[in-house]
């Protein structure tokens, strides 16, 4: 498997060798992003305002820039389901307990 920073390269002795751009490197990754309850809330009803009108899945995560799963995940989640607890938040829940 190739990404964009590489590319095969003919020697003189026939060989095939792999030559990566070092210079492009991880820079080229995507980034994660995570979307706060407003923009799922409002991708959600965009999308279900397009499966309405006939839409495909495949469609529909293209146009509001998420992958199917993304779209599927976030529909199948109960709403108002909250993310997990950070360690911070248990710290202070641990010293009211003890």
């Amino acid at each position: 498997m190739m990404f964009h920073s590489e590319w095969a390269v003919l020697t003189q002795a026939g060989r095939i060798e792999l030559a990566i751009d070092e210079d492009r490197g991880a820079n080229e990754m995507a980034k994660k992003k995570r979307h706060s309850r407003a923009e799922i809330a409002t991708k959600l009803a965009q999308a279900n305002g397009l499966a309405t009108q006939g839409k495909l899945q495949s469609d529909i995560a293209h146009t509001l820039g998420v992958s199917v799963m993304t779209l599927h995940r976030w529909r199948k989640a109960p709403p108002g389901a909250q993310p997990a607890c950070r360690p911070s938040a248990l710290v202070g829940e641990n010293e009211l307990i003890a």
